[in-house]
């Protein structure tokens, strides 16, 4: 809402936009997608026939593989913006002005992707002991690094546009500190035994293909609409982040919920090869899901106008005018 209000729909935001979702299709493989759910099961495992001290070693070497990747990944990004922002939206390249602010932003909003996936690993840490509140906690502040402190700490864009806004908000966030600090709780430290090639983390890899390519087909599905988006109108790109943003709303809040919640529990049972209760508790969480999410799908189509009217309809984004009545 305070984005749409400050940016509303034109150049700064579709450029905004397109840079943000480099960074967050990444996301999805090495955070909180794909790489926490390969972690969970093998370091749950891990626990249950090795022990604690076994088990550490793990995140430990999963971290220095993941700085090592994304390292290099999020260098190759800064030095070919260009041609990376000409790929996802060739249509930007007829517009000099929002090609140019597109991969300026890129190179500031990229590294933004080595700070969420080790707040992700500390998550996969977290939750594996069962603890749920502060990793989801520190995620809020992490999943929006363009901001400023305002008054009272209250996080506000930078008025100066999206440039300052998103320099000095990501040079101040520190988005894994809390969750960090949380594992001291569980006697967890990042100081101690790790290797290059430790099995958990091999295992961890094979994992990740599979659920790494359901989440590709999806991304690529979001590639392909922000490519063809960039040949339509100024705001086109910013009208489906906004519709996209209340789609997630739902699946964020409550699918993830129960997603992040039931995986440990489901790892646990399956190392434990206790079979019924793992069916049990799958189909119960299967059922939950299905009980928010199917009302809450209906009720987006069903409010839609009034929902993004509320929401959205004010600032830079302008009142949204009258639908037009049926038969006129």
């Amino acid at each position: 809402m305070i984005l749409a209000y400050v940016l509303g729909a034109g150049i700064s935001a579709d450029a905004f936009y397109v840079a943000y979702r480099l960074p967050n299709m990444m996301r999805r493989l090495f955070a909180e997608g794909s790489m926490t759910m390969a972690f969970v099961p093998v370091f749950s495992r891990l626990r249950e026939e090795e022990g604690d001290a076994r088990a550490f070693a793990m995140p430990r070497s999963a971290l220095v593989w993941l700085l090592l990747i994304l390292g290099v990944l999020t260098a190759l990004a800064i030095l070919f913006a260009r041609p990376l922002t000409r790929l996802i939206t060739p249509g930007f390249v007829d517009n000099p002005p929002l090609f140019d602010l597109t991969v300026d932003l890129t190179r500031i909003v990229f590294p933004y992707i080595i700070e969420i996936s080790v707040v992700a690993l500390c998550m996969g840490v977290l939750n594996s002991f069962g603890h749920f509140l502060t990793p989801a906690l520190a995620t809020l502040r992490a999943q929006h690094p363009y901001y400023r402190r305002g008054r009272r700490g209250l996080r506000l864009p930078s008025r100066r546009g999206p440039h300052a806004g998103l320099g000095r908000g990501h040079r101040r966030s520190r988005p894994g500190v809390h969750a960090a600090a949380a594992t001291q709780k569980i006697r967890f430290s990042w100081r101690g035994p790790w290797t290059m090639k430790d099995k958990g983390v091999a295992k961890m890899g094979l994992l990740m293909l599979p659920t790494a390519f359901g989440a590709a087909v999806y991304q690529l599905n979001i590639v392909i609409g922000t490519l063809l988006a960039s040949y339509l109108p100024t705001g086109s790109i910013s009208y489906l982040y906004y519709a996209d943003r209340l789609v997630q709303f739902p699946l964020g809040v409550f699918g993830v919920a129960v997603g992040t919640v039931a995986l440990p529990s489901l790892s646990k049972l399956a190392s434990a090869d206790k079979l019924d209760a793992f069916t049990e508790t799958l189909n119960d969480s299967l059922r939950l899901t299905l009980f928010i999410c199917l009302p809450a799908a209906a009720g987006l189509i069903a409010l839609a106008d009034p929902m993004v009217r509320v929401l959205f309809g004010r600032g830079a984004f302008g009142a949204m005018p009258s639908p037009p009545r049926p038969g006129r």
